[in-house]
């Protein structure tokens, strides 16, 4: 029943003002008071008032707040692709943004990438972060987004050769030759600065690591390789000297062996089981990757597998044996 209702902020020494709001009946009524209608200071409210018309009349507030506008702009849309060592220098597009604020840029590792206004020259192999700065423009104060860029070297033109392990002899992590065991986590977030992407070459699925430190593969139950004798990689890279291999029990207990790739070709390796002396092979939990020089290392991984190799072997000479006899 209350057709008139004036709302008092209350300054202590300064008389008492009101706005007067005229809510609809027996409905909810949103109310956003511009707070300029008081010529009162608003530094030091103390009190509210409320007048109800007619006196006596019945009323329900609710969500009772002060408030302003956000002035912060909504910048979206910002991209920046990655290149490859070599590439020219290119324009960087401007995000989109309600603000119409100029934008300015920069680059956090210039051995990666430099900027002048918004063009971008490659400098290195490696990762930078991109920020693209707006100027404050009324109604909105400045703001800024950001975008990676990353900068590698050309990678291989072909895959590595296909294995030639029979199935029945392989636990197979990735491969193509190979069914691979399910669900495994390739990029688990240990805070690591490895980028990992999914590529082919030449039809063939391909792990791609990119300004790597360090790198975790989780495995969704633990694997049993008690029965195999050999890890194998194949390895591509243009700049990683050394590239060590851990297997890791659920305990967290950890070995390394490392390996020593040459530079942009393939590289097999099949690592003997019994190097990881300190292992429980029939748990191992997970595997992880350390390579140098750290955190701007370049691998191209593919074939990744236990196998026991060594067991169809050793049948091959008993065969070969008896055939003589």
């Amino acid at each position: 029943t209350c057709t008139a209702f004036d709302v008092y902020p209350i300054v202590p020494g300064q008389p008492e003002q009101k706005v007067t709001l005229n809510p609809t009946i027996a409905g909810w009524n949103s109310f956003d008071i511009d707070l300029t209608q008081y010529t009162i200071p608003l530094t030091n409210i103390m009190q509210m008032k409320f007048v109800a018309t007619p006196s006596g009349t019945k009323v329900f507030l609710d969500n009772i707040y002060f408030w302003k506008p956000d002035t912060t702009p909504n910048i979206t849309g910002f991209n920046v692709p990655s290149k490859l060592i070599g590439a020219a220098p290119f324009a960087l597009v401007a995000p989109s943004s309600n603000s119409s604020g100029a934008f300015t840029y920069t680059s956090s590792n210039t051995s990666v990438a430099t900027i002048i206004g918004n063009i971008v020259t490659i400098v290195g192999a490696g990762s930078t972060t991109i920020t693209a700065n707006q100027a404050a423009a009324a109604p909105y104060i400045a703001g800024s987004t950001s975008a990676t860029l990353l900068v590698s070297y050309p990678g291989p033109t072909s895959g590595p050769n296909a294995p030639t392990v029979d199935a029945s002899r392989v636990i197979s992590l990735f491969s193509n030759s190979y069914s691979n065991v399910a669900n495994i986590d390739w990029f688990p977030n240990w805070g690591q600065l490895t980028h990992v992407t999914n590529t082919t070459v030449g039809g063939n699925d391909i792990k791609k690591y990119s300004t790597m430190n360090y790198q975790g593969v989780q495995f969704a139950s633990p694997i049993n390789a008690t029965a195999m004798t050999h890890l194998h990689l194949d390895i591509w890279t243009p700049n990683c000297t050394a590239f060590d291999v851990y297997l890791v029990n659920q305990t967290i207990a950890e070995q390394k062996v490392t390996l020593t790739p040459t530079l942009s070709g393939w590289n097999s390796f099949d690592i003997p089981l019994y190097q990881y002396s300190n292992i429980n092979l029939a748990s191992i939990g997970q595997l992880k990757f350390v390579s140098e020089p750290s955190g701007v290392a370049e691998l191209y991984l593919d074939n990744i597998y236990f196998s026991k190799p060594v067991a169809a072997l050793s049948s091959a000479i008993c065969e070969i044996g008896r055939a003589h006899v």
